[in-house]
């Protein structure tokens, strides 16, 4: 008595029949909600960032008031301090040194999206930006 055993290729196949390499992508799962409790504060100091630069925030002269309203609308948990060095960071990071990571601006865009759609298109130009001027190391 002789015994066969096979490896699929791409692990287990479903019992229903392949229609082809769209079968794979039609499977996948659906995106996913945005959760902002997953953010981190160098995020949310980068939206805040966004939002603020395109006007959409209170129309408070004081940045103090502007960055402890937006703490509270979103319920940010960091200190006032921490967030506010996170703002200068990533303000920094994104005008002057060119480093800030492309992946984090990718992240937010979907939040951007559903709440401060104005940004959306200054957040694309410095993603552009900043891929054409990654400093080499």
């Amino acid at each position: 008595m002789c015994f066969f055993f096979f490896q699929a290729e791409d692990g287990i196949r479903d019992a229903q029949e392949s229609r082809g390499l769209g079968d794979v992508y039609k499977r996948q799962l659906p995106p996913q909600p945005i959760v902002e409790g997953s953010f981190s504060v160098l995020e949310w100091a980068t939206i805040f960032y966004y939002a603020d630069e395109t006007k959409l925030l209170t129309e408070s002269r004081l940045i103090k008031t502007r960055l402890e309203q937006f703490m509270s609308k979103h319920q940010i948990n960091t200190t006032f301090d921490n967030f506010k060095t996170k703002y200068y960071e990533a303000k920094k990071r994104i005008n002057e040194k060119n480093d800030y990571p492309i992946n984090k601006l990718e992240l937010i865009i979907p939040f951007l999206k559903e709440n401060y759609k104005q940004t959306v298109t200054k957040v694309d130009n410095d993603i552009t930006f900043l891929k054409e001027n990654k400093p080499e190391y």
